[in-house]
């Protein structure tokens, strides 16, 4: 067995290399969830060996160590989301504001919606597109995309010539079919 001194600065040591390795990853590694991974792996096989060896180690540089491990963590999770390619195209607009006064048109692209159509229904789709189900529908009407509802109100027209408006109601009970 090798004297704590001795023990203690080989930690340290691991520690500077780890920290070294840790940086160069997360400079030449973002979005490559593999070698991330195993990055992570190393950071966390140190974090057990610096466990096993605690009480060498003093307090505040043991607190010290344990919160650069977790940042080290922290950083090479957060980097797997992300790209070291910025995109090259612009981004895809599924929506587009027009001003042509009044309340500001909201244009869907038809395919999204098309598409998005067949997975959803408007009121959860809304979330998607950022506008409410009832924008959503009209778009899809606009676009062809669904034929339109029963007519809330038909004209009759009465042998004495007159009109009678009829009015489709619904009232909601509460009380739904099983």
């Amino acid at each position: 067995m090798s004297d704590p001194s001795e023990r203690l600065e080989n930690l340290r040591v691991a520690y500077q290399i780890l920290k070294r390795n840790v940086i160069r990853t997360l400079r030449t590694q973002r979005g490559a969830e593999t070698q991330l991974n195993q990055q992570i792996d190393e950071v966390l096989q140190f974090s057990a060996a610096l466990q096993l060896h605690r009480n060498i180690a003093p307090p505040v540089e043991l607190a010290t160590a344990e919160q650069s491990l977790t940042s080290m963590v922290d950083a090479l999770s957060d980097a797997r989301h992300l790209s070291s390619d910025p995109p090259t195209a612009p981004a895809l607009v599924v929506t587009m504001h027009t001003s042509s006064g009044g309340r500001p048109r909201v244009d869907i692209d038809r395919e999204v919606l098309s598409q998005a159509l067949n997975l959803r229904g408007p009121t959860h789709l809304q979330d998607v597109f950022h506008v409410g189900a009832c924008t959503i529908r009209w778009r899809a009407l606009e676009y062809g995309l669904v034929e339109p509802g029963a007519p809330v109100y038909t004209d009759t027209p009465q042998t004495d010539g007159t009109v009678s408006l009829y009015l489709r109601v619904h009232i909601r009970t509460g009380v739904y079919p099983h």
